[in-house]
């Protein structure tokens, strides 16, 4: 294979947008928790009143920062080891902390590539690049890669980046 390497991106971990939606996840949750033990405490004790409070938004308050510091942990890890590289003839998905996938689509068969800002990217100067293929597999359940192809998430210079995929597509047609 042609090993000529025209760029390699890496996604942008960007700390406001993944602890603004994971707040917007985890906050609904751990209340849910917190409201539960606090039932489950008036319901099986006796005890003071104040002691709802250890009971009930304490957990809650645990839950969360311990929910929180999980997804940011693991989106972080997940954004390190994302790379993806293009090379004249095809491009390379790879990801993986622990276990390592590689996933290569050749730029022949991109069918379509499509940009996508969503408000957060465009708040933070990211963007989406989806490329799409008439292909068809199993292995939907990998983040970034769809059955018809791989999306670049969270890349910094989207428009830029949009514009040299469209030219190396236009050039293997």
């Amino acid at each position: 294979m042609n090993e000529e390497k025209l760029f390699t991106l890496k996604p942008e971990f960007n700390i406001g947008k993944n602890l603004l939606i994971n707040f917007l996840i985890w906050l609904p949750i751990s209340a849910a928790a917190g409201v539960e033990s606090g039932i489950i405490y008036l319901t099986s004790s006796k005890g003071p009143f104040p002691y709802l409070l250890a009971f009930s938004v304490i957990p809650a308050i645990i839950v969360f920062v311990i929910l929180m510091l999980l997804a940011f942990l693991n989106e972080k890890f997940d954004y390190k080891d994302t790379e993806y590289t293009v090379f004249k003839n095809r491009v390379e998905f790879r990801e993986g902390f622990i276990n390592t996938q590689i996933t290569m689509l050749l730029l022949a068969d991109i069918k379509e590539i499509h940009l996508k800002k969503s408000l957060l990217q465009k708040i933070c100067g990211l963007g989406t690049i989806r490329l799409v293929t008439s292909a068809n597999t199993s292995r939907t359940a990998v983040p970034g890669l769809h059955s018809t192809g791989i999306n670049f998430k969270d890349i910094k210079n989207p428009n830029e980046v949009f514009t040299d995929m469209k030219k190396a597509v236009e050039a293997k047609r």
